[in-house]
């Protein structure tokens, strides 16, 4: 019985609506994931301020269709947050400051009292400090910081200039430049929270 051509048919065709079956399972299975990551994407969106959350139809539960809005508060979180890195990377006081400035006045003192010469020696010591402490400081890009360096060097190595304060006028100067960002900060900062 098992061998008669009806009962061929039937087993062939409970193997293909089984196959059909499982093939619409994974079909669904797919689309439920897809539309799983959809969501955990929109949501993440909404936490980092990206798009302003859609309104929920109470009844359903289902969002409405509507346009995506940035929220502004959010934006301006964003923004907040970023001027605040931004004033933290760009202070040039404290530790670095007064190190580089101590640093700077002792090279620039003993290249006027030694006429250059000891303080050549002596700027291949202090010199890497001083350029690392100016190479760390503030949001330049490497091209500037590295001009910076390579000019102070330049200059330090010419005889009888190097007699001038060189490094403390260029680390007093690096102060200004970075009091002036940070200041513009803080007002952009300012006229945010208004």
């Amino acid at each position: 019985m098992a061998n008669e051509p009806g009962n061929q048919n039937r087993s062939v065709d409970t193997d293909v609506l089984r196959n059909e079956r499982m093939a619409n399972e994974m079909r669904e299975s797919k689309q439920q994931k897809k539309i799983e990551n959809q969501q955990a994407l929109k949501e993440e969106q909404v936490e980092q301020g990206e798009v302003q959350a859609e309104p929920v139809n109470k009844e359903t539960g289902l969002a409405t269709k509507g346009k995506k809005k940035k929220s502004v508060s959010k934006r301006k979180l964003l923004l907040a947050r970023k001027l605040e890195k931004k004033i933290k990377k760009e202070r040039f006081d404290g530790l670095p400051f007064f190190s580089a400035i101590i640093l700077a006045q002792i090279k620039d003192i003993i290249d006027i009292l030694s006429l250059g010469t000891v303080g050549t020696v002596l700027g291949f010591v202090i010199g890497p400090m001083l350029g690392i402490i100016m190479w760390s400081v503030g949001e330049s890009s490497i091209t500037l910081k590295l001009k910076r360096v390579i000019i102070v060097n330049v200059l330090e190595d010419i005889p009888f200039l190097n007699i001038l304060p060189i490094w403390t006028l260029v680390i007093i100067y690096m102060k200004v430049q970075h009091d002036n960002k940070v200041r513009l900060y803080q007002h952009q900062l300012k006229r945010l929270s208004k």
